[in-house]
């Protein structure tokens, strides 16, 4: 920029998640294929989609002949859908970002109804049930793991039946699910093995502690019925919750773009995924904001991911109005 404050980032994540069953997709999920206004693939929506609309925003101010008055930075790393901790948290952790002011956070593949401001945090979660080994013929010398682990998952649905009721005003609802299960390794031999992994999202009126407690008493109880249960259970935090200020300037003015292209009311609310911009705020203790615009059905980690190409205009259209409101513009 020409006078070189204030300075805005804009980041976008360019890793995505496997595709899964193959079968289940109209369109090879890495082909990228156009079929009319649309573009089908993996990450699409999640998290390629405002990654365009960053560029041609600035590409667009530069052929109009406009010069920003405050320093623009674009960054697109990978790693975040495991945490970020050699993307985006390494850059923030080893200062690149210590002297910009704010974040916009590309959307993945939003509707255009809500700048978001928030989102919850994650606590993965690892239950590993230990069984002993015996062949089948000779059941009553073993321990089936997979059985051991039937028990352990009905009493976890029911703690995910109220985890999944809590709510918070911004984010919206506490999240807890099962959603990796693992176990033996031959069709003859009782399993001594059988691990069950839990995708735990935390509010911000939540912590990891709390939550990794919840699911150790669980357990607990469970033992206390069956002394011979022999569970071990291993927890990571991933992204920490984050509530970045609704009223921040950049937020604002992202909301009122966006109801100049979109024609309507534009909201400011949060999100019950997880994102590393949280690694930003709490970090650098500075707001971001999110936003995009898509009528795509919403497919993210979903078989038949698309995105249409005029929701990238769209959405260009808002980046490029917003840099030049938040950072200046001259001629």
């Amino acid at each position: 920029g020409t006078e070189g404050e204030p300075s805005l980032l804009c980041y976008g994540h360019t890793d995505v998640v496997p595709p899964g069953d193959l079968d289940n997709w109209e369109y090879p999920p890495f082909e990228g294929r156009r079929v009319g206004d649309e573009i089908h693939g993996r990450g699409s929506q999640d998290h390629k989609f405002p990654i365009p609309p960053f560029i041609i925003a600035a590409d667009a101010i530069r052929e109009a002949g406009l010069r920003l008055k405050g320093d623009l930075v674009l960054t697109f790393v990978a790693d975040e859908e495991t945490g970020g901790r050699y993307g985006f948290r390494h850059l923030v952790e080893n200062g690149y970002f210590d002297d910009t002011n704010c974040m916009i956070y590309g959307g993945a593949g939003s509707r255009g109804e809500a700048v978001i401001v928030g989102a919850n945090g994650q606590l993965a979660t690892t239950v590993i049930v230990k069984g002993r080994a015996a062949h089948t013929g000779s059941l009553e010398q073993g321990v089936n793991a997979i059985v051991e682990a039937h028990k352990v998952i009905t009493r976890l649905l029911d703690l995910a039946e109220e985890v999944n009721e809590r709510t918070h005003p911004l984010t919206g609802k506490s999240r807890m699910s099962i959603n990796m299960i693992e176990g033996g390794d031959k069709i003859n031999v009782l399993p001594d093995r059988c691990v069950i992994t839990i995708d735990r999202r935390i509010t911000p009126t939540e912590n990891f502690e709390d939550a990794r407690n919840e699911i150790q008493k669980v357990l607990a109880n469970l033992k206390q019925e069956e002394p011979e249960l022999n569970v071990e259970l291993i927890t990571k935090q991933g992204m920490p919750p984050v509530e970045s200020d609704p009223n921040s300037e950049i937020a604002q003015i992202l909301k009122r773009v966006g109801e100049e292209v979109r024609g309507r009311k534009v909201g400011v609310t949060g999100s019950s995924g997880s994102s590393d911009y949280s690694w930003y705020v709490n970090i650098l203790k500075k707001p971001a904001a999110s936003y995009s615009i898509s009528s795509a059905p919403r497919r993210a980690h979903a078989p038949n991911e698309f995105i249409r190409i005029p929701d990238l205009v769209s959405t260009a259209k808002v980046y490029a109005l917003t840099l030049m409101r938040y950072l200046g513009a001259e001629p």
